[in-house]
């Protein structure tokens, strides 16, 4: 389905989303703005020098993190 937001939604949405991405740990934050530009855990271990372990953790609690930050807030992805 599609629907449509206007720019001050929009605007507000984007605020509430860069909240919470700032208010993610660190590592985790580095980790998710990696994915977030199309890279997996795996080539993400690879970029940073870190376990895939390591990274494939952080990602998935960093995203987890964000769902439950926004969870609630924002009606739109609901």
């Amino acid at each position: 389905p599609s629907f449509r937001v206007s720019q001050h939604e929009a605007r507000e949405a984007g605020e509430v989303i860069a909240w919470a991405f700032d208010g993610l740990e660190e590592r985790r934050r580095h980790v998710v703005r990696i994915y977030l530009a199309g890279y997996n855990h795996k080539e993400i271990g690879d970029i940073l020098g870190w376990y895939h372990g390591s990274t494939r953790n952080l990602l998935y609690r960093g995203l987890a993190d964000l769902r439950g930050d926004l969870s609630g807030r924002l009606e739109v992805f609901q």
